[in-house]
C-alpha cells in the first residue's frame, strides 16, 4: 500500500502534528504559568524587602513619635491656648514688636467632616521694624511644638519701609490630636 518514503513522510507529518498539539496544549500553558510564577516571586521578594525595611525602621519611628509627643502642647484646650499666648507675647517682647491684637479660635482642621482634628488658630496683628518682624516670624517658625504659620500679610507704614505692619494666622495642634493619631 504505502511505500517506504510515504510511511516516513506520514510519520514525520504525524510527529509535527503531535508536536504542534503538544506545544499548544502542554508546553505553551506550562511556560506561561512558569513565567507568571517567576513574576510573582519577583514581586513577593520586592514586597518582602520593603516589609523588612519597615520593620527595621519601626523602633526609630517609635522613638521619633515619643520625641514629638514630648514637644507637643498640653491636651487640654485652655492649657494649649494659654501656653501659645504666653509664647507669642514673650517673642513679641523679646523682639520689641508692638502687638495690636491676638484672637484665638478653635477650628476643625481643613475639613468639615465630623471627627476631624481640632486646631487652635491665632490671628496675630502687630507692627514693628523689619528686624523685629523677621525675628518674630523666625521665633514662631522654629518653635519646638507643632506650630505652622498659615497666612502672613506685610505692608509698610512709611515710604522707607523700615516700619512694618503685619497680620498673620498661626495654627497649633494640641497634644490631644497627636495622642489620637497614635492610637
Amino acid at each position: 500500500m504505502l511505500g517506504r518514503r510515504e510511511r516516513i513522510l506520514a510519520i514525520v507529518v504525524l510527529g509535527v502534528v503531535l508536536a504542534f498539539v503538544a506545544d499548544r496544549l502542554l508546553l505553551t500553558p506550562i511556560l506561561a504559568t512558569w513565567r507568571q510564577d517567576g513574576e510573582k516571586v519577583t514581586q513577593l521578594r520586592t514586597e518582602l524587602a520593603e516589609a523588612e525595611s519597615l520593620q527595621e525602621s519601626l523602633p526609630n519611628w517609635r522613638k521619633e513619635q515619643e520625641r514629638r509627643r514630648g514637644l507637643a502642647f498640653p491636651a487640654a484646650r485652655t492649657e494649649t491656648e494659654n501656653e501659645m499666648l504666653k509664647a507669642v507675647a514673650t517673642y513679641a517682647v523679646d523682639r520689641r514688636l508692638q502687638l495690636k491684637g491676638i484672637r484665638p479660635a478653635w477650628r476643625e482642621a481643613g475639613s468639615t467632616e465630623k471627627g476631624s482634628p481640632v486646631q487652635l488658630e491665632l490671628a496675630i496683628s502687630a507692627s514693628g521694624s523689619l528686624a523685629a518682624v523677621a525675628g518674630f516670624l523666625y521665633d514662631l517658625e522654629t518653635m519646638p511644638g507643632p506650630v505652622r504659620a498659615e497666612r502672613t500679610r506685610l505692608h509698610s507704614l512709611g515710604e522707607d519701609g523700615r516700619a512694618l505692619d503685619f497680620d498673620m494666622v498661626v495654627t497649633v495642634l494640641p497634644g490631644a490630636v497627636l495622642a489620637e493619631g497614635a492610637k
